[in-house]
């Protein structure tokens, strides 16, 4: 599987054929606005993408389209795909087709919250389900735990009755 960063006409028809998305006549080259990761199969066929849209400077709206889930399953590039995204957005929203219950779990699992319900969300006939995710949300940029502390610099000095000299 290779991964990249930039969109084609075979990614836009992908995504138009997947999940509806119609990208057509945006200007997908202006990184502020817009950011691809795209998979491929060995043979060059596009089997996943996800595209973030900046709907305005705090958050960013994801599109999901997978046919080979493997794609889903690379940890270190999500680990920088959501890096990447919370390094421009406070909030990632996704809109939800509601009978997609398979798709409703695996953005439940990635750390989305669900919002609300948006009548006609989806290209203006099809009713939505609305998630968000903010960056403590998501399961792959959760801070590791805390290391303990060793001595505070104010215990430094004081002599402690088991020392041995």
């Amino acid at each position: 599987m290779k991964i990249s960063f930039r969109h084609d006409e075979d990614v836009l028809a992908f995504l138009h054929e997947e999940i509806g998305l119609e990208l057509a006549g945006q200007n997908l080259d202006n990184p502020d606005r817009w950011l691809f990761v795209v998979a491929r199969n060995d043979h060059g066929a596009v089997v996943g993408a996800l595209v973030m849209e900046a709907k305005n400077w705090f958050d960013w709206h994801l599109s999901i389209a997978v046919v080979d889930t493997r794609c889903l399953m690379i940890s270190r590039l999500h680990k920088l795909v959501w890096k990447t995204i919370f390094e421009r957005a406070v909030r990632v929203t996704i809109l939800l087709d509601p009978e997609n219950e398979p798709l409703e779990r695996k953005v439940r699992k990635m750390g989305f919250v669900y919002e609300g319900f948006l009548r006609r969300g989806l290209d203006g006939r099809r009713d939505a389900l609305v998630f968000g995710m903010l960056r403590e949300d998501c399961r792959w940029l959760r801070a590791l735990p805390e290391p303990r502390q060793g001595p505070q610099r104010a215990d430094f000095g004081q002599t402690s009755p088991t020392m041995v000299h």
